[in-house]
Parts: C-alpha cells; sequence; structure tokens
C-alpha cells in the first residue's frame, strides 16, 4: 500500500528538483589500501566514498568523527560524535574551506554530498570543500525514530491528530535513551561549527547556505563575524521568519506568479485557462467533499492497491512540486484530466513521491521549531492562513507536538540581523513558494557587501539553474558580489507547463 508518515513536517529545505535528481548520500569506507589517512589541524580523516542511493557515482572523500559536549555548558556532559566528510580541492588547498550548509531544519549536509558538489564543483577547484551533519541528523547522533515509524507508518492512512501526538510520545521516549533534545538548535550547531573550525586551525570559512542553512550561515556570521570569509545565502530565511508562519501565504503568491506567466503564454492561455489557483481550490474542496479513489503500484513491491485522493493529498503535492518549476510544469495537465473525472494521472504522481520526505529528521526539526520558532509565533504570523490553499494551522500543529518534546531556548535577540561587512551572496527564485526574493531584499540592509540576484522563472533552490554555479564560484574565488557580471542570467524565464504527457508545445 502507499504508505503515508507519521509526521510530515513543512519545512525549508532542498529544492524538490535537487531531491529528486539525487537522492541522498552514505560514506561508505574506500577500497582498502587505496589511499592513507589525512590530518586537517587536529582531526584525522580516512578515506571514504560518499555513495550515492540512486547510483550516480561515488564521491571521492575523506570522513571523520570529531567529539563534543552536548550541553556547551557542562563540558563533563555526554559526548556526542559530529561527522564530517572532506572533499579536497582540485589545486592544492586555500587555507579558508568551503561549508556547505543544508536545509530542513533536519537535513544531514553528508546526505547531499552529490548536490553539494554538483552546485560548487567549479569553486572546489581552489578551496576544500566541508560537510558537517548538523547534530541530531544523518551520523551526529541522529534524533531518529525507527520504533515510532514502524508503527505509525499506516498504508494509505492520514493519520489523525491524535494519532500524530501519540506518534510524537513514542518517539520523544526512544530519543530520550541517547539524547537531550534540549541541546540540538540552531545555536547549538553554530557552537558545533566554531568548534570544528578551531580544531581544524582554519582562520575562516567560506559559508554555503541552502534555506534553513541561510538562517544558520546568518547566525553563525552573527557570532563569529571575523571567522565569515563569505556567504552565499540560496533561498534566504530572514531571522524574523517562523518556521510555518508564512508557508501558506507564500505558496498562495507563488501560485498567482504562476498564473501571470501563464496569462502572457499563448499556448498555456489557451490549454488552461491562466487561473490554476482557483482551479486547485475548487478541486481541493470537491476532493474533500467526495475522495478519489485510483489503483496505484506499491513504490517498493509494485503491488497493485488503492490511494485514496481527497483536498489534503492533493495540497500536500501541490507544496512539493511548488519548489520546482520543472516539476510544477506537469501540474496543470493533471489537473485538468481530473476536472474531467481522470484521477488516474494525479494520483499516480502523488504515490511518486510520497515516499519524499526530503530527508528531514523529524526530531531534529522539532528540537529547532519548538525552542526557536513557536515561541515568537503571534496572532498576525498566519493571519489569513485558513483561507489559503494550503488552509493549515501549522501554530496549532507545533504548539500540540512541542507538549511532548523537551526543547530549549532562543537567544532574545534571535530575530534581530545586525549589520555585517561580510560579502555576501544572496539568491532568489523568483517563483519561490516558501523563500521569496522578498525576503533577500529584506535582509540587504544588514549586509552592504552584499548583493541579491533573482532568477526568472525559478522555484526553491537555485544554484543548479544556468550560469548560477559559475557565479558562485566567482563570488567566493573575489569575495565581492557587486563585480559579478550576471548578464548571463537573463536567458532564464518561465517554464511552461505541459500540454500533454509528451511535454510542452513545440
Amino acid at each position: 500500500m502507499t504508505k503515508v508518515s507519521w509526521m510530515r513536517p513543512a519545512a525549508i529545505g532542498l529544492s524538490t528538483a535537487a531531491l529528486f535528481a539525487l537522492g541522498g548520500c552514505s560514506p561508505k569506507p574506500a577500497a582498502e589500501g587505496s589511499e592513507s589517512a589525512r590530518k586537517w589541524g587536529d582531526i584525522t580523516f580516512e578515506p571514504c566514498a560518499l555513495a550515492s542511493k540512486q547510483g550516480l557515482d561515488a564521491s571521492k572523500a575523506y570522513c571523520a568523527k570529531t567529539k563534543v559536549a552536548e550541553d556547551a555548558a557542562n563540558p563533563k556532559s555526554r559526548q556526542i560524535e559530529l561527522n564530517l566528510a572532506w572533499i579536497p580541492s582540485e589545486n592544492g588547498s586555500l587555507k579558508d574551506p568551503i561549508v556547505f550548509l543544508a536545509g530542513g531544519p533536519g537535513q544531514a549536509a553528508v546526505d547531499y554530498a552529490s548536490y553539494a558538489r554538483a552546485i560548487l564543483a567549479q569553486a572546489n577547484r581552489n578551496r576544500d570543500l566541508l560537510l558537517i551533519d548538523q547534530r541530531g541528523t544523518g551520523e551526529s547522533n541522529v534524533l531518529s525514530c525507527p520504533k515510532a515509524e514502524a508503527r505509525f507508518e499506516l498504508e494509505d492512512v492520514q493519520l489523525t491528530p491524535a494519532q500524530q501526538l501519540e506518534a510524537m510520545k513514542v518517539c520523544q521516549a526512544e530519543v530520550a535513551t541517547k539524547a537531550d533534545t534540549r541541546f540540538y538548535t540552531t545555536t547549538d550547531f553554530v557552537r558545533d561549527l566554531e568548534t570544528v573550525r578551531q580544531r581544524l586551525k582554519v582562520p575562516q570559512y567560506n559559508l554555503v547556505g541552502i534555506s534553513y542553512g541561510t538562517r544558520v550561515a546568518q547566525k553563525y556570521a552573527q557570532a563569529h563575524p571575523a571567522n565569515v570569509r563569505s556567504m552565499v545565502l540560496d533561498g534566504v530565511v530572514p531571522n524574523r521568519l517562523v518556521v510555518g508562519g508564512e508557508f501558506a501565504r507564500q505558496l498562495d503568491n507563488a501560485l498567482k506568479a504562476q498564473d501571470a506567466y501563464c496569462a502572457k503564454d499563448k499556448a498555456c492561455k489557451a490549454e488552461y485557462g491562466g487561473n490554476l489557483s482557483q482551479r486547485l481550490r475548487d478541486l481541493r474542496i470537491r476532493l474533500n467533499a467526495a475522495p478519489a479513489s485510483v489503483q496505484v503500484r506499491d513504490n517498493a513491491t509494485n503491488d497493485l492497491n488503492t490511494l485514496t485522493i481527497d483536498g489534503t493529498r492533493l495540497t500536500a503535492l501541490v507544496q512539493k512540486l511548488a519548489y520546482s518549476p520543472e516539476a510544477m510544469s506537469i501540474l496543470p495537465l493533471l489537473i485538468k484530466r481530473a476536472e474531467q473525472g481522470d484521477y488516474q494521472p494525479l494520483g499516480s504522481l502523488i504515490n511518486a513521491t510520497s515516499d519524499n520526505s526530503y530527508g528531514i529528521e523529524a526530531g531534529l526539526f522539532m528540537s529547532v521549531v519548538c525552542a526557536e520558532d513557536l515561541p515568537r509565533w503571534s496572532a498576525q504570523t498566519a493571519a489569513g492562513d485558513q483561507n489559503s490553499l494550503l488552509g493549515r494551522d501549522f501554530r496549532t500543529e507545533y504548539a500540540e507536538a512541542c507538549k511532548y518534546w523537551p526543547s530549549g531556548t532562543a537567544p532574545k535577540d534571535f530575530s534581530d540581523t545586525p549589520v555585517r561587512q561580510i560579502p555576501t551572496l544572496m539568491l532568489s527564485g523568483e517563483l519561490d513558494p516558501v523563500t521569496p526574493p522578498a525576503y533577500a531584499a529584506e535582509i540587504a540592509k544588514f549586509y552592504p557587501n552584499g548583493r541579491q540576484l533573482t532568477l526568472k522563472g525559478s522555484g526553491h533552490g537555485s544554484m543548479m539553474r544556468g550560469c548560477t554555479a559559475r557565479l558562485t564560484a566567482q563570488f567566493i574565488d573575489r569575495g565581492d558580489a557587486k563585480s559579478l557580471d550576471a548578464k548571463c542570467l537573463d536567458s532564464l524565464g518561465f517554464i511552461p507547463p505541459f500540454t500533454g504527457f509528451n511535454g510542452w508545445e513545440p
């Protein structure tokens, strides 16, 4: 049967397109005798291969573990291991490595080594690439809940709120045997990043943050400005942003922007009329009133099973696809077929993406959100969200779950953004449904040596679009965003929707 995770946190992670294409990675030992260990500062790294789960070429790397106190205020507290992966530069290393900061909260950086290498290949020629699994993810004392997953991974069932809370209780009890979840916040990770820098004996970092990783980068720059040579923020998260607080309205805004593009495109307007956002609302209402059933193949066993499509499943799919205009381009065709009574194509795509949870560890997600975001929620944070396409009250969901998840506290100035002279390149996708260009524009005044580039027709995660990777490498090499010649981005634009299952209009 089609499986529905016991918890699907709304998150600000890597782009859907990247996840579909690359999947995760896991470190494997290198062939015996192929290479010897290497020391970087005080940390010894062993040869390893970061093998892709989807059969891509393994990334040759060096892997290491280094221990830190779980509670930094108590050095004698439980020691946990941080998982590190080092991909050496091609041309001899400069002393300031590139540090890739994954999204989420809850993604493990080492799991996305293939993605990091793809977007930073040119920059990696002159600088080492360092990936550090945030505590609570990957192999850094991961806050995973296999017993809760096994118990609540129900077949073709949407969990009730009561079941979700019970799952949270089971997960917390499981995690408590190896971790104190109060010490798994962004602030704790920033402290870990500084500890690793000191142990590696490097003077500065070049930080590359993706989505939630941009929060981590800014917080590190806030705490240790002298130790940051440059920052790349792809999908900017302002410090004042509450995770989940604006998801609904930003998705609506992205859909309206898609509609505006469609209205100007002759083939799109003729086929779909340029009003996808309203048609999605109408279809959601119809499916909530009378769910549709289709036959789908189990992703693992290939067994034929029945999938029930309601409004919740529809909007969950839309939220996933909206991260990537390439993925979004198939949606208008599926909606049109559903309006005609054919739900099979829509059901097939829902089934195909049902196991895609963005690689987020629910435990770390809860530790961050309960400590940093829920306490900052206000009545204005999610104003009007009940009338949105998503129609979800994230605050209520998080508040109930956080009752059962021991959490730390964020500094009182957590929402503030101090002025920093650090050279900063801010990348924004014009159609990003979760971190729109307005967010980068909002914080630009705090980075006077920064520059925002907005990519036309792009979604969440811009570094694989057009010439962006080359511009990123040039920026990291020079440490100067304002001198970049970004005219090569002018060729980017709207990706029109499929007009048939063979693709776009010729």
